[in-house]
């Protein structure tokens, strides 16, 4: 698989930006997780949803608001 190997400093939120931006999937195969430009079989795109939240309220951010 020609996938690149994430270094261990980076987190999956900066990991989720860097393959959509080159438009390909943060996938994993439950032990591991790379960015891959197809979704092979037996791995999967890993999900990214990131919750803010504020003393009054939660706000839910999709992937493609993350992409942004």
């Amino acid at each position: 698989m020609s996938a690149i190997a994430l270094y261990p400093g980076l987190t999956l939120l900066e990991a989720k930006r860097i393959a959509k931006t080159a438009g390909m999937y943060l996938v994993t195969d439950g032990k591991d997780v790379r960015i891959s430009p197809i979704i092979l079989p037996g791995w999967r795109e890993v999900p990214m949803v990131v919750k803010i939240t504020a003393p009054d309220r939660g706000y839910v951010c999709t992937d493609e608001q993350v992409a942004a």
